[in-house]
């Protein structure tokens, strides 16, 4: 689909904040804001930021925990003509310098939290930028002596075609990349997740992870259909527990990790059927005997859906129906792809026939997908190889159209000259009752190259010893890709936003090697 074709991500704001102007919008430290405010809000934000030198196409980024007025600037951004540059608030400052150095926005908005790190950035960096407190922004907003243009003033005057948004991606290994979406791009988004999850007006979304990162993505699609959404500065189970069963949320977005602590919380046995609308999940694998014991706590209304940073959340998706299916392999996938993606697979060059059961790298071609690297065009050649985004995971398509990710390139093991696929281990090791969640990784063996080494919680009261796990693996998935050693830790090393921290695990058998490769 040719970008012109697809409406900015301003406009479809701006009439989604004129079409439910009198509904509530947002729920954030006990207030209620409507539309119609979050339009005076995000056009006084854009009168702000013109007034402190913002030109059109400059970046503004933020560092901020989770909050309404970071989704009023983002939003300011994207109907403005501006570039949204929202930085994870719990990044380092190596991270953040890197950002602003390479990207250069024109303001940084910080928490009260976060003061330290402006001043340090303003310090350590090479550029100049304005920094201001979100308490100067709402001061600003709240002080209507001034008129402002209404937010219908600036329908039609974005470009479809132009960056709307960048983020940093790719932290888990080496320095952090910088993806640029047009605002087409997050159009398109915007509406596969309003359409996959049938978002309306009687949704009541909580948003308790990070808004610079998934969480953010599903604020656009809720409003675009009038719902509710509820903001929470943390992920606090007990809370979200007493919110669902109070009626005050019915729908949520969870990493699995998250997920899986709603389920063991000894208040989970409030949640009865009906109360949650849908449960979406992803950003990580996900066990499916714990899927299914989430569908047996909250009933038939889990998605998953599958993406990256640069084709925004929407590749692959696996919907309430295929989750109710009955067959027991398809939990264990990805989905099928988003109405209006293109999905194929690409080893060596070469195309993988689809529903073969061959394994290649999901290659994909889509309106939503990525502009490219912010000032890398040698990785972004890199990555569009033959026309084709690269994702780096490993996938393989059974019969009836589903693809199931069996490894990200680097986590795919070579023992003994034979290619071992991280995850398929996992989900072996996850289906017994012992195990809670696992992680697996090759770690150097003179003798295999390779030594497929699992790192294993186990489930409260559970007992399992290392040559039983070993033994069950054996039987499952044969010999090659048993695990040689299992390291039992009480809890797995997480990145900041909720995925397994594999580069931490890898640490003690690799560094100094020079690479992950023996």
């Amino acid at each position: 689909m040719n970008l012109q074709e697809m409406g900015s991500i301003g406009d479809l704001m701006i009439d989604a904040i004129e079409r439910h102007s009198d509904r509530i919008a947002f729920e954030f430290n006990g207030s209620e804001i409507t539309y119609a405010t979050l339009g005076a809000d995000v056009a006084r934000t854009i009168a702000f930021l013109k007034e402190n030198g913002a030109q059109e196409g400059d970046r503004i980024a933020q560092i901020a925990a989770n909050r309404y007025e970071s989704f009023v600037v983002i939003a300011a951004t994207y109907i403005g003509g501006y570039v949204s540059l929202a930085l994870q608030y719990n990044a380092d400052y190596a991270d953040h310098i890197i950002a602003v150095d390479d990207i250069k926005p024109a303001v940084l908005f910080v928490d009260d939290e976060r003061m330290p790190r402006a001043a340090e950035l303003k310090e350590g960096s090479g550029h100049q930028f304005r920094s201001f407190n979100f308490d100067e922004l709402r001061a600003y907003l709240d002080d209507t002596s001034k008129p402002v243009p209404p937010i219908g003033d600036y329908a039609g005057t974005t470009d479809e075609t132009k960056v709307a948004r960048i983020n940093q991606t790719g932290g888990t290994s080496g320095k952090p990349k910088a993806v640029m979406i047009s605002s087409a791009g997050l159009t398109y988004t915007i509406l596969a997740h309003a359409t996959a999850n049938a978002f309306a007006g009687d949704t009541k979304m909580l948003v308790a992870s990070p808004i610079s990162h998934g969480g953010g993505s599903f604020i656009p699609p809720v409003l675009c259909k009038g719902g509710r959404v509820i903001i929470e500065g943390k992920f606090k189970p007990a809370e979200i527990i007493d919110q669902v069963v109070t009626g005050k949320v019915n729908t949520l977005f969870m990493v699995p990790t998250m997920m899986y602590t709603l389920m063991d919380h000894p208040d989970a046995s409030r949640f009865k059927p009906g109360q949650i609308k849908r449960i979406i999940y992803g950003a990580a694998p996900s066990s499916p005997e714990r899927l299914r014991q989430a569908m047996d706590m909250f009933g038939p209304i889990l998605l998953q859906s599958y993406g990256q940073s640069e084709a925004p959340g929407t590749i692959l998706y696996l919907s309430p129906e295929d989750h109710q299916s009955g067959d027991e392999n398809r939990l264990a996938s990805a989905g099928r792809p988003y109405p209006g993606v293109k999905v194929r697979l690409m080893l060596d060059g070469k195309e993988i026939p689809l529903r073969s059961g061959e394994v290649g790298e999901i290659c994909v071609r889509a309106p939503h997908v990525m502009m490219g690297y912010w000032n890398a065009p040698e990785l972004t050649e890199e990555v569009f190889e033959g026309g084709w985004l690269h994702t780096g995971d490993l996938a393989r398509v059974d019969e009836q159209g589903f693809f199931h990710i069996v490894s990200r390139l680097k986590d795919m093991i070579i023992s003994g000259g034979f290619n071992v696929y991280a995850s398929e281990v996992e989900q072996a090791l996850e289906e017994h009752d012992a195990v809670k969640t696992s992680a697996v990784i090759g770690v150097p063996d003179p003798k295999w190259g390779e030594a497929v080494t699992a790192f294993v919680v186990k489930d409260e009261g559970g007992e399992a010893a290392e040559d039983e796990l070993i033994a069950y693996v054996r039987e499952k998935k044969g010999p090659v890709k048993t695990p040689k050693s299992v390291i039992f830790l009480d809890e797995l090393p997480l990145t900041k936003v909720g995925k397994v921290d594999k580069k931490v695990l890898r640490s003690d058998y690799w560094d100094g090697n020079g690479r992950e490769l023996n």
